[in-house]
């Protein structure tokens, strides 16, 4: 079973509801209906919200690009994101991550160690605190074994994001690939500029297509099963001047849309006195919409 389907019946076992993967325009064009919200009777269950289903599948892609290794995840929340990387890499040990300073932080590394025993996965759900606490859990959680993948979805601040990274990168493997959640929706990308101009060689790609901006990061060059990945989630050179000529008119569609209804009434006054029709302006994106 695919990844998202499986998460979804795990959660509702449990007596959860999931709400992920909205389209802003149909409710409000509130930003916040794509990510997964964890909801128990009636209300949220934490503040901390799930990555979106867009970003389940990117995982997916990614995950399966990687040799099994373990995997380290910084911001555990009500566990979607965990238990969502532990089923899309069902090879790999996935240690997670969170501070318990709260009721709502504690129930979820409970709930995703119920959710990972019975679904038969290979997580550790611990307390702890980014920076101070990564050795230590990755230890608890996996040995010596070096991590080939972190995930940095804690606190979103530019300090905090560089702390994150060196944390983990003081215990992964040379070449481990590390996921950024929320970089462009968080405001985080001077961040992730102080680590490159910290550490020569470390290199990331911002990845459009994905619901917050998730940015991709390691040393050296990708693996090519990697880079595909990553340009399956991006926006194309060749695509992005035809993206900005739609999202000007876009912008600007409501003067378009005025001048329509004005030319379309001018042209009744045309036709009448025999004068030929003007031609209207494109409707939406040239017809699209």
């Amino acid at each position: 079973m695919p990844v998202l389907p499986r998460l979804v019946e795990a959660y509702t076992f449990e007596g959860y509801a999931v709400l992920s993967g909205l389209n802003p325009t149909h409710f409000k064009s509130f930003p916040g209906v794509p990510v997964t919200w964890i909801i128990r009777d009636g209300k949220l269950a934490s503040s901390g919200l799930g990555i979106s289903v867009q970003e389940v599948y990117f995982f997916e892609c990614l995950l399966a690009a990687l040799p099994p290794r373990p995997i380290y995840v910084i911001g555990n929340a009500m566990g979607f994101s965990t238990l969502a990387i532990a089923l899309a890499a069902p090879g790999s040990r996935v240690v997670a991550i969170d501070t318990g300073w709260t009721a709502h932080s504690l129930e979820g590394l409970e709930l995703t160690r119920r959710i990972a025993a019975r679904e038969g996965l290979d997580v550790a759900a611990l307390q702890g605190v980014s920076p101070n606490d990564v050795a230590r859990t990755a230890m608890e959680g996996a040995g010596a074994a070096a991590f080939g993948c972190a995930f940095i979805d804690g606190y979103h601040s530019n300090k905090q994001v560089v702390k994150d990274f060196e944390a983990v990168k003081a215990v992964s493997a040379p070449d481990a690939i590390c996921v950024f959640h929320d970089v462009h929706n968080g405001g985080l990308r001077p961040g992730l500029a102080a680590i490159a101009a910290k550490y020569p060689g470390f290199s990331s790609s911002l990845l459009e297509g994905t619901s917050s901006g998730i940015a991709v990061g390691t040393f050296g060059a990708f693996p090519s099963a990697v880079v595909a990945v990553l340009t399956a989630f991006s926006v194309p050179a060749v695509a992005r001047p035809v993206l900005e000529t739609a999202l000007s008119r876009w912008s600007r569609r409501r003067r378009i849309y005025r001048r329509r209804s004005l030319t379309k009434r001018l042209n009744v006054l045309r036709k009448l006195v025999g004068l030929k029709v003007r031609p209207l302006a494109p409707k939406g994106l040239d017809g699209m919409m």
